[in-house]
């Protein structure tokens, strides 16, 4: 599964520091919108870093438009732009599919809150500063039974989500033995579409530090995804019999596990 508030716990617990992700959303006049803390907890006893949002106002509904021209204003860097609105894109999108409208129309609501705009913002801005030169991702599973949303109580995946996936062709992870809930959210799998490189992961490589971010559902299982800084082999050195002297290079895996 895959949301981005825990995305931002994790990438927090692997070392990106706080004014990294809220520097982004200072340039774009965000500031006293929200209030964004970091907490070390545990979940079935691991231990993680749960990021917490605050939403102070939220009372403000654009469209799709309205928000990609502030964004433009916001005076980003032009990769981590991009980003941003690469993950806003995918999501107007299939918000747009899923009501029947221009993706220019759909709402602030549609596409997520004030949280979902801190999330998208703050988990771009993180792998800006990490600057892996490959992102993998396993295969994410989306969840069974009921949620409820602005639209009324909604069947998981939500609506949104099955068409982000089906636009995209993502191969997903269906287990019938997980109990009901929402395991992947339309931030945390726009958030997969626009920054992951590969969905199948390397066969071999070193793991040099991780992060772990909690979700505050509470399931029968650790609720957790973690985020690795890995190094893998040259592809075309990896079978060297002098492999641990061959040229390395620092790559981020996500690995998903259960999530809020």
């Amino acid at each position: 599964g895959i949301s981005g508030d825990m995305l931002l716990g994790a990438l927090n617990d692997l070392g990106v520091p706080l004014d990294v992700i809220e520097e982004p959303l200072i340039s774009l006049g965000l500031e006293n919108f929200y209030n964004l803390s970091f907490n070390e907890s545990k979940s079935l006893s691991i231990r993680g870093i749960q990021a917490k949002i605050e939403v102070l106002d939220n009372s403000h509904r654009r469209d799709w438009r309205s928000i990609k021209e502030f964004i433009l204003k916001g005076s980003l860097k032009s990769e981590l732009e991009k980003n941003i609105i690469g993950v806003f894109q995918t999501l107007a999108e299939a918000e747009a599919k899923v009501h029947g409208i221009d993706p220019d129309e759909v709402h602030f609501h549609e596409i997520g809150s004030i949280d979902s705009i801190i999330d998208i913002v703050g988990v771009c801005a993180g792998f800006h500063y990490l600057r892996p030169k490959f992102i993998y991702s396993n295969t994410p599973t989306l969840g069974k039974g009921f949620v409820q949303t602005e639209h009324g109580k909604m069947s998981i995946p939500s609506p949104a989500v099955i068409e982000l996936v089906a636009r995209k062709k993502m191969t997903v992870y269906a287990d019938s033995d997980l109990e009901n809930g929402e395991l992947a959210t339309p931030t945390g799998i726009a958030l997969l579409l626009t920054l992951v490189n590969s969905f199948e992961t390397p066969s071999k490589y070193f793991i040099n530090s991780y992060g772990v971010g909690l979700g505050s559902r509470k399931f029968s299982f650790p609720n957790l995804t973690r985020i690795l800084n890995i190094s893998s082999f040259n592809r075309n050195l990896a079978l060297s019999d002098n492999k641990f002297n061959s040229p390395k290079f620092q790559e981020i895996c996500i690995q998903e596990a259960w999530i809020d």
